[in-house]
């Protein structure tokens, strides 16, 4: 059917209703979580490996997916949302003009901790995080609940004239977790961690088994913040403190962002590879190869590339579950075929 309009709210769960009903605000965000046994991605797995990432106090990161209005249009005007409908190859998502009136398409996604309450083992503190309530409801148990939670991880895709491939920058919170030079020196053990334990003997960056979803994953960057997102860092994050003492976004960074060339056949530019430590948290290693998920570009552009690099479009009815299966079925042949 066709989708509601743009700034129609978002359906909520039957489970979640009550709540809702007694905090409008904490339902405007609610994250589902399908059933374990479900081909189609959902919102605790990542993408590529479909593992989970669990941090300290053993709770789930949950994702979610927002476009802008323009992608949104595209489709609907399109029946894209229709899988019958979407063309075997030639989608190609509005560029928009080279101007603020014109935007083309934007993807963003991002990735939620539930934050740590006095009563936890490793307590948060909210005032540090860009902070929500939502309603979280698990499909397996049938269970809606009202979680605070707090951004840890923020893609933004944006497509324009200049890079009709995309431009892809990602953020994360800065306290996610240490780059690998830091443990090896020590100073990773000084300061407090979202996803990374000192006392903590765990492999960094393995994938729990499926069924022990309580198990911290011990979370180590790979890839350091090269030069110039780290010089952007150090200019803009004062910044923002001086604008407000209190100011949640000077605790956000940027990791990098990449863009390709003008054909889906082109390589990416600099940097070759980019993955962001809470949703990319198994594909760090700059692993140079064909058909290599490792990078936002190649990954979205090798096993996406009859929907222009976006997988939503493969998420349409009715045809979801069936693409859903064929691409964790590809994914998993390449990844045990890397082992």
């Amino acid at each position: 059917t066709r989708p509601a309009p743009f700034n129609q709210p978002e359906s909520i769960p039957p489970a979640c209703q009550p709540l809702a009903k007694a905090d409008p605000q904490a339902a405007k965000r609610t994250l589902v979580m399908t059933s374990k046994t479900s081909d189609v991605l959902s919102d605790v797995r990542q993408a590529f490996t479909h593992a989970p990432l669990i941090d300290l106090n053993g709770e789930l990161v949950w994702y979610e997916v927002k476009v802008n209005e323009p992608y949104f249009d595209f489709v609907v005007n399109n029946g894209y949302y229709d899988s019958r409908k979407q063309p075997k190859t030639g989608v190609d998502f509005p560029q928009g003009a080279n101007d603020a009136k014109g935007l083309g398409a934007i993807r963003v996604k991002a990735a939620w901790k539930v934050l740590g309450d006095a009563k936890s083992r490793f307590p948060d503190d909210p005032k540090r995080f860009y902070a929500v309530d939502a309603l979280v409801f698990d499909k397996s148990t049938g269970k809606c609940t009202k979680r605070q939670m707090g951004l840890v991880g923020l893609h933004i895709v944006q497509k324009t004239q200049t890079f009709p491939r995309y431009v892809w920058a990602t953020f994360e919170h800065v306290d996610n977790a240490p780059s690998q030079e830091e443990v090896s020196n020590g100073s990773a053990a000084k300061k407090k961690w979202s996803f990374y334990n000192p006392a903590s003997n765990a492999v960094p960056n393995q994938q729990p088994k499926e069924g022990q979803w309580t198990t911290p994953v011990q979370v180590v960057r790979v890839v350091p913040i090269a030069g110039n997102p780290a010089a952007a860092n150090a200019r803009f994050q004062p910044m923002l403190a001086a604008l407000r003492a209190d100011n949640v976004w000077r605790n956000y960074q940027l990791v990098a962002a990449q863009w390709g060339g003008t054909n889906m056949s082109d390589p990416p530019t600099q940097p070759k590879f980019l993955a962001n430590t809470t949703m990319e948290t198994y594909l760090q290693e700059p692993v140079d190869a064909p058909n290599s998920p490792h990078g936002c570009i190649n990954c979205h552009n090798t096993y996406a590339t009859t929907t222009d690099g976006d997988f939503q479009l493969t998420k349409a009815w009715p045809h979801a579950k069936q693409r859903a299966k064929a691409i964790v079925q590809q994914s998993m042949r390449l990844l045990e075929a890397k082992r």
